[in-house]
């Protein structure tokens, strides 16, 4: 059984310095999110009377707003849990920050009327940056002879 084990943990890619790096500033910019999400949650009464009066075009009303944040909070924490497997060295880690991210990315590029650009190129960055690299050092450890995996 032990050496099932064994072969599992050789099989994991290991996480470089720059990696691990990228993903503790991804893991500290997206909680920052997912809290600032919570924390409007508590507040959807102003930020729906916020909304009608500087935003008239968009007419949201408060379930509007409601699962707004409440999308983005899950979005957010999608990403963190994640990052949070990938630094631990499981398998859907990648996946989960991937798809979450991506979901991210469409629903600015979908809603680009109200949202800044600069956390659009950021957060585009940071995913084609873990993913490379992700990349990289999963297929150089493939490529490493089995006596230097020890």
């Amino acid at each position: 059984m032990s050496e099932i084990v064994e072969k599992i943990k050789k099989f994991r890619p290991p996480l470089s310095l720059l990696l691990r790096l990228t993903c503790v500033f991804a893991l500290v910019y997206y909680a920052v999110y997912m809290v600032l999400f919570l924390v409007s949650l508590l507040f959807k009464d102003f930020i729906t009377d916020f909304s009608m009066q500087y935003m008239p075009k968009a007419e949201l009303n408060p379930y509007e707003v409601v699962l707004l944040l409440l999308a983005g909070f899950l979005m957010n924490a999608g990403v963190v849990t994640g990052l949070i497997f990938m630094l631990s060295k499981r398998n859907i880690g990648p996946f989960l920050y991937s798809f979450s991210a991506t979901m991210i990315l469409i629903y600015q590029f979908i809603t680009r009327e109200y949202i800044l650009s600069d956390k659009f190129v950021v957060e585009s960055f940071l995913l084609l940056l873990i993913i490379t690299l992700r990349i990289w050092f999963s297929k150089a450890r493939l490529k490493m002879p089995e006596s230097e995996l020890d």
